[in-house]
């Protein structure tokens, strides 16, 4: 008979086995990846390496692999006037990678050699953002009606679009069929959330005039001027949803492709709510998911309950509740459970997210119970010597992994010896195992890494010298900054808050080079002196003047206004923000209006600071209105600069919110009094959360509407 350790050792194995045999898909967010602190797959080295670690370590035989980023390059209109932060940084730095690397064809090929499915994962109504992202699907350029109305027609949904528009219908099919066969994807997965809050109350568009007419004729209803049932329209909405996947599905099923959509354990006939468990928020509106409908007809090939803003037992229970009404149809299901404790019903697949680092950690999905937590498997800890020698990749990953977590110990040396190691994975490890063994002989070999020639090996050196740093840890991070392979993440998210974390308390060090020859240099300086205390950041007012005088480029204009707004006490830095209100580009117009009004904000303007202002903007606001009345911008979908200026004029104060109303209560120029209207009754959402305005103060706004005094509404 087995002993308790015995029993204990046996069923540790079984649990094993039968975790390796479950076949698993994994979500890889490509562009998240690329861009955010966690470090990106963005070579043929990192990106093999992850299938490798997904398909041996992990049994993943389908991949999910996000596509968003490349939609807005290779569809989308860009407004890179519009939007520096985004073409200056994720843009430009995807452009590369999707054009230059060839990213998604290095995951088609990985796939392949592993026998994996690669399934292109986007989200249906996430059709870009002039504002928050510089692009717009030209969908909605071309038939402005397309996109979602608000019930007054002052409105248009950003980034969406309302399904029941037929040309709509047909552009989407067609572009997703062809770029999932093009790039051969084995099958499209959509999400139904927005990555935008142009939503500021859950019914506030959909009363597209099809929609109007259908419900009419259904209910007797005119939805636009009588109350109506918020369900029965939603039904109507979601028709057009199901038309539209049935439409793309009869497309994809003729190339050999599925189809599968996301629910949201949470309200699964709804679209989801985009955030966390603490924080989450509606933002695509009211629209009817007919899982049901679509899995009885053939419609989608797969449910897929993504846990986003949900929790576990949420999801489990929506797993039983499609098991139990859809079992049978031959829709699969798949859960967005990683944890490995939680069990699955039969015949539902479990997806994994590649969201830490454990796919470079060289454990096994059995292996390691929880990544955050930090439990490490006793058999896997070793000598260095025996280990690093070896010709076993994952357990040199994983006695780094170790030495990282503070599990084993090992001498700088041992560890110096793998920044030379093959595998990108290993010595990407290493430079987090050098880090925290913390000595400063360490300090030398994570430097010297700044020169890999990977650069996600780059990145990590440059975040690991924020915490372990040397004399000349400043110089080589800006010397790696000014090369020219240096990318918009290097700077922006890996050398910036080092430097920022180096400098503390100390800008000096960095003010220095704000004049400096290269262009990129002065941008992650200012992005490290935004990171340093207003106390600190004061004594660099003189050079961020001469920025926003004379630096070249617009983007880092803006960012040294962005700063200058925390320390405007000087007269020099106030007069040179208002001298921006004269600046050749519109966004750092715009920026410098809003750095006046932080700063009145916290009262150091003078009133002379503030007359100057106020008429500056309001000539700036004018001129806005002016291209309204020519028709070349339509404030209903492109509420960018006019409506951040207008808040910045509200911002100044009692003078400036004289002066935008003035310009409201008058009656001979309409698109001015139509701009202003919009800016002191219709303001937009600003941070995900709740909603901050409800349909009865929508009504409320609508009847102080410039038009209805002059009479052309009834």
């Amino acid at each position: 008979m087995l002993d308790l350790a015995e029993q204990a050792e046996l069923g540790l194995r079984n649990r094993r086995t039968e975790m390796n045999e479950e076949k698993r898909a994994m979500y890889v967010s490509v562009g998240d990846r690329h861009w955010k602190v966690g470090l990106p797959f963005d070579s043929k080295a990192t990106i093999e390496a992850i299938f490798d670690a997904m398909a041996e370590r992990f049994n993943v035989n389908r991949v999910f692999w996000r596509v968003s980023g490349e939609f807005w390059l290779r569809y989308y209109k860009r407004f890179e006037e519009d939007c520096l932060l985004y073409w200056q940084g994720y843009n430009r730095h995807s452009r590369t990678l999707c054009d230059e690397v060839g990213v998604t064809a290095i995951a088609r090929g990985a796939a392949r050699r592993h026998g994996m499915e690669l399934w292109a994962h986007t989200g249906l109504y996430d059709l870009g953002s002039r504002e928050r992202a510089g692009v717009v699907d030209p969908i909605i350029l071309e038939y402005p009606e397309a996109a979602p109305v608000n019930r007054y027609g002052t409105r248009r949904q950003e980034g969406a679009v309302e399904l029941c528009h037929t040309e709509a219908r047909r552009i989407l099919v067609k572009r997703y069929t062809e770029f999932v066969v093009e790039n051969g994807f084995d099958g499209l997965d959509f999400y139904l959330y927005l990555e935008n809050l142009s939503l500021r109350y859950m019914d506030e568009f959909g009363y597209h005039q099809p929609i109007v007419e259908e419900y009419k004729r259904r209910y007797g209803v005119d939805i636009l001027h009588e109350a109506f049932d918020r369900d029965a329209w939603a039904q109507i909405r979601g028709e057009y949803l199901t038309l539209f996947l049935r439409e793309l599905r009869e497309a994809l099923g003729k190339h050999g492709r599925e189809l599968s959509v996301e629910l949201d354990p949470k309200h699964p006939d709804l679209p989801h709510t985009h955030g966390n468990d603490e924080n989450p928020h509606h933002t695509t509106g009211r629209i009817q998911v007919d899982w049901r409908t679509w899995a009885r007809e053939g419609v989608v090939d797969e449910l897929v309950i993504l846990r986003k803003g949900s929790t576990v037992e949420q999801a489990a229970a929506l797993q039983r509740q499609l098991l139990e009404t859809i079992g049978g149809t031959g829709c699969r299901i798949t859960l967005s459970v990683p944890e490995n404790n939680v069990d699955l019903e039969s015949g539902v697949t479990r997806m994994l997210s590649a969201w830490g680092p454990e796919l470079e950690s060289g454990f096994s999905y059995a292996d390691h119970v929880g990544w955050e937590d930090k439990k490490f498997p006793d058999e896997f800890v070793v000598d260095a010597p025996e280990v690093m020698a070896g010709v076993d990749r994952y357990a040199r990953r994983r006695f780094l992994y170790y030495v990282a977590n503070g599990a084993v110990q090992a001498s700088v040396d041992q560890i110096a010896a793998a920044m030379e190691d093959e595998d990108v994975f290993v010595r990407r490890r290493a430079v987090d195992a050098l880090g925290a063994v913390g000595s400063p002989e360490a300090v030398s070999h994570i430097e010297a890494s700044l020169c890999d020639p990977e650069h996600s090996v780059r990145c990590r050196a440059a975040v690991v010298l924020g915490a372990l740093h040397g004399p000349e840890s400043v110089d080589r991070l800006l010397a790696a900054v000014a090369r020219r392979e240096a990318s918009a993440h290097f700077i922006e998210h890996c050398a910036a808050p080092s430097l920022a974390k180096i400098a503390a308390g100390d800008a000096d060090s960095l003010a220095g080079r704000l004049l400096d020859a290269n262009l990129c240099v002065r941008r992650t300086v200012l992005f490290a002196l935004k990171n340093q205390s207003d106390d600190v950041l004061l004594g660099t007012a003189p050079r961020l003047s001469l920025v926003i005088g004379k630096d070249p480029d617009p983007y880092n204009r803006v960012l040294a206004l962005e700063a200058a707004s925390r320390v405007g006490t000087g007269d020099g830095i106030r007069q040179a923000i208002l001298r921006a209100l004269n600046d050749e580009a519109a966004p750092v117009r715009v920026a410098a209006a809003e750095a006046l009004a932080t700063l009145q904000g916290a009262g150091h303007l003078k009133n002379t600071d503030i007359a100057r202002a106020a008429e500056r903007m309001s000539e700036l606001f004018r001129a806005y209105a002016r291209v309204v009345s020519r028709g070349e911008l339509q404030p209903d979908r492109d509420e960018t600069g006019w409506c951040r200026l207008g808040n910045a004029l509200l911002g100044l104060g009692e003078r400036g919110e004289k002066a935008l109303r003035s310009m409201y209560e008058q009656r001979k120029d309409f698109a001015l009094a139509e701009l202003a209207w919009r800016v002191l009754y219709l303001p937009l959402r600003t941070e995900p959360g709740p909603f901050t305005m409800t349909e009865e103060d929508d009504r409320r706004a609508h009847e102080r509407r410039p038009v209805l005094d002059l009479g052309l509404l009834d």
